[in-house]
């Protein structure tokens, strides 16, 4: 292999996805919940994309 095919070789790979645990998930829910609460805002804490914390609900 040469140098220009190895630094290739990670440039073509898939990103994994990442995976919450049910808990973790129960816990977002929850501060959604609570009254006042911004779902940007609980996305922004946790640092997770605000679309994702509506999928959860």
């Amino acid at each position: 292999m040469d140098a220009s095919s190895s630094l290739l070789s990670g440039y073509f790979m898939q990103p994994t996805r990442r995976s919450y645990s049910k808990p973790f998930k129960a816990q977002v829910i929850q501060e959604c919940a609570q009254p006042g609460a911004s779902i940007a805002s609980i996305a922004l804490r946790h640092s997770l994309n605000a679309n994702l914390v509506h999928k959860l609900i």
